[in-house]
């Protein structure tokens, strides 16, 4: 089956250097409707949080539980060491899960003909509506884990110079390909 490279180029920031990403049409087909990216008929295109943000929660428990574990198996399982491993594996995973399902359920980006509407996904926050001629310049930010799950962190430079991170978007190429090309214009 062949494969053909799209390629996605975004400005980034003031100095309009270009970012692309190469991508197969396929992967990028499957990937967007896989994990939620989504294109409406009516024009819209979409991107909303990603399952991989409850992996640092996961980490963290999995590193106390193990460290738990490992001072149970020498003998240690009733010292002070241990009983913190206990208390932090047991209270602050629910925390850090908590924060990160809120963040799931909250984070979004939506980019339709006029406007853009985005949520940072940070406690308190709103949903903010921008026209186009609002937005200066649009960064994408991929990290090392964030790139292997399909994540990103969108940046957008707004006109009063505010520049707002939505962190934590899995596949937002459909909504950063609407974005750019109404900036284009």
């Amino acid at each position: 089956m062949p494969r053909t490279a799209a390629m996605l180029h975004l400005p980034l920031m003031a100095h309009r250097a270009v970012l692309s990403l190469a991508m197969s049409d396929e992967h990028a087909t499957r990937s967007a409707e896989h994990h939620g990216a989504a294109r409406h008929d009516d024009g819209r295109a979409k991107a909303a949080g990603h399952w991989a943000l409850f992996i640092p929660p996961a980490a963290v428990a999995a590193v106390y539980l193990a460290a738990y574990g490992v001072l149970e198996l020498g003998g240690a399982g009733e010292g002070d060491l241990a009983r913190l491993c206990l208390v932090v594996a047991l209270v602050a995973t629910p925390v850090l899960v908590a924060i990160a399902f809120l963040r799931f359920e909250t984070v979004r980006l939506e980019a339709d003909a006029h406007t853009i509407a985005f949520h940072s996904g940070r406690p308190g926050g709103r949903i903010e509506r921008r026209s186009y001629d609002d937005i200066v310049g649009l960064e994408v930010r991929r990290g090392l884990m964030t790139g292997r799950f399909g994540m990103a962190t969108v940046v957008l430079e707004l006109k009063s110079g505010r520049r707002v991170a939505l962190a934590g978007l899995g596949h937002p190429e459909a909504a950063i390909a609407a974005i750019e090309a109404r900036l284009a214009a």
